[in-house]
């Protein structure tokens, strides 16, 4: 009955979005009140999401319905929102436009003037970045530290929607839409129905983005579901996807190796078969990942331009979990419900002993995690709040979702409907595409704050996290920094004393966070060590801080 009622109300939405897009909006009085509609786009993400709702409520959850009720909450969201530049997508978008055109991805001076005049045409002037010497060719054309493959993927809809007189970022909607919707698509025929839901309701703030986070995501997704029934396929797509991103090139070792081990089975010449099957695919999936380094080293003579941005060091403990359980950055906060199915999945997992799965994901993951570790950008852009690696993560680990989602039902099935209900309006909240950058005036989240003004020595963060959300800076954070009453406060040693915010009173101080540079979490009357966290380089304010001098 609940699941009628909520169908009907969704219709009942959908219908009256109808009517708002084809008549301008309308006023219905209802005793003293009136009930206005004037945005079709708002209405239909609401329908949508009643839809989705009475569809998960269904007992009999029909596969095409529940697909096309996030298709169109994905599309109504894009919709709600309005084309912008977020993080990287200048590159992307310029290269698309430039392969639209069939012409190679790099561009001249006068191509970077062209594309801020065609985004400035549709009255969006965010689009707007100068050239990189360093990456400019013999040609004397730029290159981009991001790969073109995602542009590659876009470009024919980029050109398409140029040609309908449309932004040319609609075209990254539409592929970004089509390949979250594959993936629910595919998760749905495992009978990940939750699973699935969940996966769509935590890319839904990319969803208009012209960024590659969706790309690289839903492609692990589809490949990681594809091996059993096309593992040539599932190859190949883990390829594409390493092109775009490097440290998937481990995850496709680990997972070649696995499909390999998995074609030999048990059966009379099976390393034979094995051979013919998979060796052929996994070459031409190792040709594309290839074509990054190849590429770069052709045009700049490096294996890629983000090897230069990243700090190799052995990374401590908080720096690996960060995309883990980080207040401000971590899945389990953003995505809580996935991370569960995910940890029950990898339990189900280790106990029944299927290390041929589970062991090309944990290798993977641990990459993934390494390398988020070397960034000196933790607290970055391009996202609403949590980390983009977390995304990635959650993408290489789906399969351990599904895995989980299926023994939740068998278990706690009212429980698990209930969590990705709420999650999906959670999403339609907390991820909405028309929401800000998180990174551009980074802060605290609600959790963050609470720890660290009531429960300070909970919780001490990597010491760039800290001083940009208390700053309120992505980039030249100030150091010393410290909450508005100095419960928490980022003190820096500088060889005898320790530099306080002017908010906070001056005390007593460790010799280990006096030495010069040592960076320590002041938690009330106790002291704790930053974690380690090379690439951080603060500023050093003197109008807004004062010395302690410690005897």
């Amino acid at each position: 009955m609940g699941a009628r009622i909520l169908t009907g109300a969704g219709v009942a939405f959908v219908a009256a979005a109808a009517v708002i897009a084809l008549g301008g909006g309308f006023q219905v009085p209802v005793g003293p009140w009136r009930i206005s509609a004037s945005s079709p786009a708002r209405v239909l993400l609401e329908g949508a999401i009643l839809l989705l709702l009475g569809e998960l409520a269904a007992k009999a959850r029909r596969t095409v319905r529940l697909a096309a009720c996030v298709a169109v909450l994905l599309v109504a969201a894009a919709w709600d929102s309005e084309t912008r530049r977020v993080g990287d997508g200048f590159e992307y978008l310029a290269m698309a436009r430039n392969l639209a055109r069939v012409q190679a991805p790099s561009l001249s001076a006068a191509d970077f003037v062209e594309l801020e005049r065609e985004a400035n045409a549709h009255g969006d002037s965010s689009w707007r970045q100068a050239p990189m010497p360093s990456l400019q060719a013999a040609d004397a054309r730029f290159d981009f530290p991001h790969f073109w493959m995602y542009s590659l993927a876009a470009a024919p809809l980029v050109a398409g929607s140029t040609a309908a007189g449309l932004h040319p970022a609609a075209g990254f909607t539409m592929l970004n839409v089509a390949l979250v919707t594959a993936g629910v698509w595919l998760l749905l025929r495992r009978g990940a129905a939750v699973a699935a839901v969940l996966f769509a309701a935590i890319l839904l703030w990319w969803i208009d983005k012209v960024h590659a986070d969706i790309f690289i995501a839903a492609l692990t997704v589809l490949a990681l579901q594809l091996r059993e029934r096309t593992p040539l396929v599932s190859l190949w797509l883990l390829g594409v996807a390493a092109a775009q991103m490097p440290v998937l090139m481990v995850l496709l070792v680990a997972w070649t190796a696995s499909t390999y081990w998995a074609a030999t089975g048990a059966v009379p010449g099976g390393h034979a078969r094995a051979s013919r099957r998979v060796l052929p695919g996994a070459a031409m999936a190792f040709a594309l990942a290839a074509l990054h380094p190849v590429y770069y080293l052709w045009r700049l003579g490096v294996v890629s331009p983000l090897g230069d941005t990243v700090s190799r060091h052995v990374p401590g403990v908080r720096a690996i979990v960060t995309p883990l359980v980080d207040p401000n950055l971590g899945i389990l906060w953003f995505a809580p419900a996935l991370s569960v199915l995910t940890v029950v999945g990898a339990v189900a997992a280790g106990r029944g002993r299927q290390w041929r799965e589970l062991g090309p994901l944990l290798v993977g993951a641990a990459a993934l995690l390494v390398a988020a570790s070397q960034t000196p950008n933790v607290n970055h852009g391009g996202t609403p709040g949590m980390s983009r690696y977390g995304i990635w993560l959650l993408a290489v680990l789906s399969p351990l979702a599904l895995r989980g989602e299926l023994v939740a039902a068998r278990r706690c099935p009212r429980l698990l409907t209930a969590a990705a209900a709420l999650s999906v309006v959670c999403a339609a909240i907390v991820f909405h595409p028309r929401l800000g950058d998180a990174g551009v005036t980074p802060s605290p989240t609600a959790l963050a704050r609470v720890l660290w003004t009531r429960l300070p020595a909970i919780d001490n963060p990597l010491p760039e996290v800290f001083a940009e959300r208390i700053g309120h800076t992505d980039g030249d954070a100030v150091v010393p920094v410290a909450t508005e009453r100095c419960e928490k406060a980022l003190v820096v040693g500088t060889g005898g004393e320790v530099r306080w915010p002017e908010v906070c009173a001056p005390r007593p101080a460790p010799d280990a966070c006096r030495a010069a540079g040592a960076l320590c979490y002041a938690n009330g009357t106790g002291f704790s060590s930053a974690p380690r966290q090379p690439a951080f380089r603060p500023s050093t304010s003197t109008s807004s801080s004062s010395a302690g001098r410690q005897r």
